[in-house]
């Protein structure tokens, strides 16, 4: 399977673990059997989840070599209860055993997927999965997710997206043509999450509530009237601007993930199943970013998104 040079930046794997608490219709071996039943067939229209990466000697480009080497799928028991386990809304170390984890393998025997089901004491249970991103991006993830569940609750076995595997979609142009800057690119500037330098990165859970996000959201109103912020614009920019306050770089960029499905001139199918996001950056306002008021900020955050 050829895969866009978005996903070749994306092979890294994203664990995730969903909790579910007890049922009493729903046994552990219940549960079990429901979802590697839906598991494999799933594998059917998702069939490049069975593959493994490869690196194409030729190219020097990865790809999916869709050879039906199977996902993995791993049933664990835990004497635990989900309310030992602790707040399920924050990460915590325990969550690490939730998930299955990648061996010493190499590129070519690590499945692209495994699940791991957990069962607790309590008769509750947790979904781990570990994917490699190039599978897919978030929104492909969720819709993934939904087959999963469409599937197991259906005897039938019914999908409810079906996936567009055609990765061709969004190969890029030869020769290639840059059209307009790229400040997302740009190396040796500052910014609030960035893998690539190597530095460590602390992580951090703010809880914002409701009242918290309505008082940001009145603060970026302009006064000349406009749209209002929405809640995503007025939180990410306050961070940013914190961030730009005590950063030691005369510039500070922010990165953030768009879904690029339905702004392409041609659009992507929604259920396409490959990485369509990018990480574009809002350009900043000419003089230092702690120094502009919270409206030009929001002003210029605008801006990117629509570009």
């Amino acid at each position: 399977m050829f895969l866009s040079n978005i996903d070749q930046l994306f092979n890294f794997d994203v664990e995730t673990v969903h909790f579910f608490s007890a049922v009493e219709s729903f046994l552990p071996s219940t549960v079990c059997n429901a979802i590697e039943r839906a598991l494999q067939q799933l594998l059917v229209p998702y069939d490049f989840l069975a593959g493994r990466l490869r690196l194409d000697p030729l190219e020097g480009r990865l790809e999916i070599d869709c050879n039906g080497a199977v996902v993995g799928f791993v049933i664990a028991l835990s004497e635990m209860t989900l309310e030992e386990v602790g707040d399920l809304t924050f990460p915590n170390p325990a969550f690490k055993n939730l998930v299955p984890t990648r061996s010493l393998k190499g590129l070519e025997d690590w499945p692209l997927m495994t699940i791991q089901v957990t069962s607790f004491k309590c008769g509750g249970f947790a979904i781990g999965i570990s994917n490699n991103h190039i599978t897919f991006d978030g929104a492909t993830f969720k819709n993934f997710l939904d087959n999963l569940a469409s599937v197991a609750a259906s005897s039938e076995g019914t999908l409810s997206v079906h996936p567009c595997n055609d990765r061709d979609l969004l190969s890029a142009r030869s020769p290639p043509r840059v059209m307009f800057p790229h400040p997302e690119l740009t190396k040796n500037i500052d910014s609030i999450f960035d893998a690539s330098t190597g530095t460590p990165i602390e992580t951090k859970l703010f809880r914002l509530s409701p009242s918290d996000i309505t008082l940001l959201k009145q603060k970026a109103n302009s006064p000349h009237g406009g749209a209002a912020p929405t809640s995503f614009n007025a939180v990410t920019a306050h961070v940013w601007r914190c961030h730009a306050a005590v950063t030691a770089a005369n510039t500070s960029r922010l990165l953030y993930m768009v879904d690029l499905r339905p702004r392409l001139r041609q659009h992507l199918p929604k259920s396409y199943a490959g990485c369509g996001v990018w990480g574009p950056t809002p350009p900043p306002p000419a003089t230092n970013l702690w120094k502009v008021n919270f409206i030009e900020w929001w002003r210029a955050f605008e801006r990117g998104r629509r570009g």
